[in-house]
């Protein structure tokens, strides 16, 4: 069985598209930031959830296992404001006193087809379950095969054709994302490659705010890793997202920036 295959009978990526589905990416977020990791003050958050006025302009994907039935990871992706396109995104707010001059995007017409991809997140807890839901099955079968290490990276790239799926629906050609350096590397080990925009800031720890264009990180995806990019065009579902997401007719060469 493929990764993709093995993905789609353990996980679903799941558009949080009404309300009882957002409030379920925003009780995950309070309990990865306010509980597992502490980056937030639960006290701040008296009502368990964590959000903030972004989430007025963003759209929201979770990823669920299904035999537990519960919500593992989620990501959002904040669009343009659309009230005025010139309007901060956060990395902007928190990043853009040091932005290098090419990670400057002033012309509100691009701005509209600009969006901040962010709370990233995987919960440890829910994904420790999930690894002995998954142990316990694989015991009471009979089988052999271990998949604990493949974990992480089925909820990786879960979490990429989240994005690709967003970002196609809402018409979005280019990214920002502020990344820990570690996921910066893994991300570029399968061709997501984000370019730097500014020097690291310390930002609930080491980040580095980027900057991606998304037919550009398709054409490279698509070429050097057909892998994850066979993942992606099969994990979504909407009828706009597989019509739209296409290997590109011209793939651009890989930069090298890191190998396998």
């Amino acid at each position: 069985m493929n990764i993709t295959d093995y993905f789609k009978q353990h996980f679903e990526i799941v558009p949080a598209d009404t309300d009882d589905l957002v409030e379920e990416v925003l009780k995950l977020r309070y309990q990865v930031f306010c509980v597992e990791t502490t980056i937030l003050n639960k006290r701040n958050h008296t009502d368990c959830r964590e959000q903030d006025l972004y989430d007025n302009r963003s759209v929201h994907c979770l990823i669920r296992h299904k035999g537990m039935s519960v919500f593992v990871a989620s990501v959002r992706l904040i669009l343009p404001d659309p009230e005025n396109h010139l309007n901060n995104f956060p990395i902007e707010y928190y990043c853009g006193e040091g932005f290098f001059e090419d990670g400057i995007i002033s012309d509100p017409l691009k701005r509209k087809t600009l969006g901040e991809v962010s709370r990233i997140l995987v919960s440890k807890e829910r994904e420790r379950l999930v690894q002995e839901y998954t142990r316990a099955s694989r015991d009471a079968s009979g089988s052999s095969k271990r998949k604990d290490g493949l974990l992480c990276y089925l909820l990786l790239f879960g979490l990429f054709s989240a994005v690709m799926k967003m970002t196609t629906e809402s018409n979005i050609l280019m990214w920002y994302v502020s990344v820990t350096p570690i996921l910066f590397r893994l991300l570029r080990r399968f061709e997501i490659n984000f370019q730097p925009i500014g020097s690291p800031i310390d930002y609930n720890g080491t980040r580095i705010p980027c900057l991606g264009f998304t037919e550009e990180i398709s054409s490279l995806v698509s070429k050097y890793r057909p892998e994850l990019w066979h993942f992606v065009t099969q994990t979504v579902t909407s009828d706009k997202t597989s019509q739209t997401m296409k290997t590109p007719e011209n793939p651009v060469p890989g930069t090298g920036f890191l190998s396998e």
